[in-house]
């Protein structure tokens, strides 16, 4: 893991391959400014109050004057890089520059302006394709300034995929950030926690059940408080059918994974512009 380099992260985190199961000692690691180690004790009291804690649901991205638990989901299927029609010809990807990781950094930035009065902010990043990867958390990540922290995150989220990993499967993604949420808490409880999805292209699950559980599942743990960024224009059809038995677009399957709202929703055609489409989410 890339970060482990560049940033303090506790030795006993590591990155499952595969997400269909959990790692139990995820929780055990933080990055940045401020390490909390879990003591048995510490654990048992978060569990509990981890029973009851419920995400801040006013809909606001972030508030003055409290912390903030910040998710990514981060797609890095293989469209990104490259599109294969059916008869395999090649066709540029939605973002092979990985505009998407400059996007996040000067979301963060400007984050970081609008918080000015030392709250206290923890970064989290997942990524997926086929299966998902607990990248790792960061605390207080304006504080590294732009060059540093693109430099943290590049690997993790530029490098390409294999062919193993180069699907869309949706619901990895939403439920290991789910268990990623539950398992910081049991750190730390954070007064406002938000998420934001990243895809460009439309859930590939062959089980929609699975796929509808952790859509549930992650509109509970972040109630009101999950947006999404439809990366690039594509509009493949998603595995999820609406009231009419009709297949919902990609933006449309974005807007479910976010509960519904097509406000949290943003799109960028261009990924050039894909910066000013996400600090549009500060206001939203």
């Amino acid at each position: 893991m890339k970060i482990r380099s560049k940033v303090t992260i506790i030795a006993t985190a590591t990155i499952c391959a595969l997400f269909s199961t959990s790692c139990s000692n995820e929780s055990n690691y933080s990055a940045g400014n401020k390490v909390t180690p879990l003591t048995k004790e510490g654990v048992v009291a978060a569990e509990q109050a981890d029973a009851t804690a419920k995400s801040d649901s006013s809909g606001e991205f972030f508030k003055k004057g409290q912390s903030l638990d910040l998710y990514i989901v981060m797609d890095k299927s293989g469209s990104l890089w490259e599109y294969r029609s059916n008869d395999d010809k090649k066709f540029p990807g939605s973002d092979p520059q990985c505009l998407r990781l400059l996007a996040l950094v000067d979301l963060i930035e400007k984050l970081g302006a609008e918080l000015n009065n030392g709250e206290e902010v923890r970064l989290n990043v997942v990524t997926f394709g086929s299966f998902a990867t607990n990248v790792g958390s960061i605390r207080n990540p304006a504080s590294m300034g732009r060059e540093n922290l693109a430099s943290v995150l590049k690997d993790d989220i530029c490098s390409k995929p294999n062919k193993e990993n180069r699907d869309t499967i949706y619901s990895k993604a939403l439920e290991k950030i789910s268990l990623t949420l539950s398992e910081q808490r049991k750190v730390e409880k954070m007064d406002v926690e938000t998420a934001i999805f990243f895809s460009d292209g439309a859930a590939r699950d062959e089980n929609t059940d699975d796929l509808k559980n952790a859509i549930a599942e992650f509109n509970s743990a972040f109630p009101n408080r999950a947006y999404g960024v439809l990366l690039g224009n594509t509009e493949d059809k998603c595995k999820i059918t609406n009231a009419a038995g009709q297949e919902l677009t990609t933006t449309e399957c974005i807007t479910e994974v976010v509960g519904g709202d097509p406000n949290r929703v943003v799109q960028s055609a261009n990924a050039a512009k894909l910066s000013e489409t996400m600090i549009q989410l500060l206001s939203k």
